[in-house]
């Protein structure tokens, strides 16, 4: 296996890539800089900001459209351009701290982890955002979370130093994350022998 690099230096703190389908692009986040980048298939790189200092993660949801994670809230948008961006949760995060990271589990809910800026050992946490827009604290403290991904079908987050694991119930019935609304889009955990 051999990386290859397909960009010029096109961010300062670049993270999480994703591909988005709706666009034929690859999204990823300048995180400290307060953008989503996207790359064309050409090369080109259009640079799309989220209305905040930090921009720790981005997804796309399941109706079109994308969920941003910004440096103290959440925000979504239904147009792929995120010109109609826009809060769902009030600054959850306490001061002293921002998000930093984040994906989806397999039922569509969205996780993100917290750093504190100090990088305070037990400081920060994971949050899971269900269909109603409440940020919820699941995970015991981290320093700092590096993402979250499915392994043998429970979420975990990565935190850099500690150890951090996110709950894996499923959302009520009556949420909007068990249908096609503004949820990720659901995943098939898959087992490694």
């Amino acid at each position: 296996m051999r990386a290859e690099r397909i960009t010029d230096s096109v961010t300062y703190h670049g993270e999480g890539p994703v591909w988005w389908v709706a666009t034929g692009e690859l999204r990823f986040v300048d995180m400290l800089h307060g953008a989503v980048v996207a790359l064309a298939e050409s090369g080109a790189t259009h640079r799309l900001p989220v209305g905040s200092p930090v921009a720790a993660v981005i997804r796309p949801r399941t109706g079109g459209g994308a969920i941003v994670a910004r440096e103290r809230d959440i925000a979504l948008a239904r147009s792929e351009d995120l010109s109609d961006l826009a809060p769902v949760t009030p600054d959850f995060v306490p001061k002293g701290q921002r998000l930093n990271e984040g994906g989806c589990d397999p039922l569509g809910r969205f996780l993100v982890g917290g750093m504190a800026y100090a990088r305070t050992p037990g400081a920060s946490n994971v949050w899971r955002l269900d269909g109603d827009a409440a940020g919820s604290g699941v995970v015991t403290p981290a320093v700092a979370s590096g993402g979250a991904r499915t392994v043998r079908g429970r979420t975990t987050s990565t935190p850099r130093r500690g150890r951090s694991r996110c709950s894996t119930s499923p959302p009520p019935a009556t949420s909007p994350t068990a249908g096609p609304g503004w949820s990720c889009p659901r995943t098939r955990a898959t087992r490694t022998a």
